[in-house]
């Protein structure tokens, strides 16, 4: 951003600023995929997929809850440099069984990507 803003010679004392409020504050960009949880055939579980996106990294993680939506576990899927982030939201996810769950990347410009979580 600061290139662009070099570039375009724009006054970078802004972006500077909020960078700097960013940081001190802490502030991350962490979401559950869709919002979205899936109940399992059993009804006794879901699932929901959750991204951490950073300026080095983007992880994916399956979240595991009980019927009342309390956590159960959270596991990394897979680890990616930033720029490769936006197969996020592309994802799709189902149970195959009561404790198995599919994930599957459906960007068109990533890799054909499946991942089989076994839950047991």
């Amino acid at each position: 951003m600061l290139k662009l803003a070099k570039k375009e010679d724009w006054d970078i004392k802004q972006l500077v600023q909020a960078y700097s409020n960013c940081i001190q504050k802490n502030i991350t960009y962490h979401f559950f995929i869709k919002n979205k949880k899936v109940l399992s055939p059993n009804k006794k579980f879901k699932i929901a997929l959750w991204c951490e996106w950073d300026l080095d990294f983007v992880k994916l993680y399956w979240t595991l809850f009980d019927k009342f939506e309390n956590e159960i576990s959270r596991k990394l899927i897979t680890k990616n440099e930033p720029h490769f982030g936006e197969f996020v939201y592309y994802l799709s996810w189902k149970w195959i069984n009561d404790k198995t769950i599919i994930i599957e990347n459906k960007y068109k410009y990533s890799k054909n990507e499946n991942w089989i979580i076994s839950i047991s």
